[in-house]
């Protein structure tokens, strides 16, 4: 586990206020599925492409889940006052849970957190935004791994991969 890097790379664009988003796992990623998600939101419309798990039917909602990573969604019309999340990505190293816009409160006025051991990322909706958070910058580093360094804004979203040693 000490040599052990894991590189998560979050590709294309996070774009409100319908909130889209592609999680992209390098290792994981063949010359033919070029992703293993996009969800959008208010539809929450999700595609996996993991050619050993998914055929080209299997754009619906539902479960995926490997040796490497799960996944559960939910239909907005399923939603309850307990469960107000369209989507729970999780793995022993990634966790991903995205908000329908529809659903949120003044508590939990983000789209969708991202989060493992390497990196950490919140989406927000730009319609609640606040001047002082247009610009967001979140990192979590971790001295013996690598680490995406996210960067995104009201309508951008990019990643770059680098060392951390020795940076906390």
């Amino acid at each position: 586990m000490k040599n052990r890097s894991v590189i998560w790379w979050i590709l294309d664009i996070y774009s409100s206020p319908v909130a889209s988003l592609v999680l992209t796992d390098s290792s994981q990623l063949t010359s033919y599925s070029q992703h293993l998600g996009i969800y959008s939101s208010p539809v929450a419309s999700l595609v996996l492409t993991d050619s050993s798990q998914l055929t080209s039917y299997s754009q619906h909602l539902g479960i995926y889940s490997s040796p490497m990573v799960s996944l559960v969604l939910t239909d907005s019309s399923q939603l309850t006052s307990d469960s107000q999340h369209l989507g729970t990505y999780s793995s022993p190293m990634v966790s991903l849970v995205l908000t329908d816009s529809s659903q949120l409160t003044s508590y939990s006025q983000h789209l969708g957190t991202y989060s493992s051991p390497m990196v950490s990322l919140v989406l927000t909706d730009s319609s609640k935004l606040t001047s002082y958070s247009q610009h967001l910058d979140h990192v979590v580093r971790r001295r013996d791994t690598e680490f995406g360094l996210v960067t995104f804004q009201s309508r951008q979203l990019s990643v770059s991969t680098k060392e951390v040693t020795g940076l906390l």
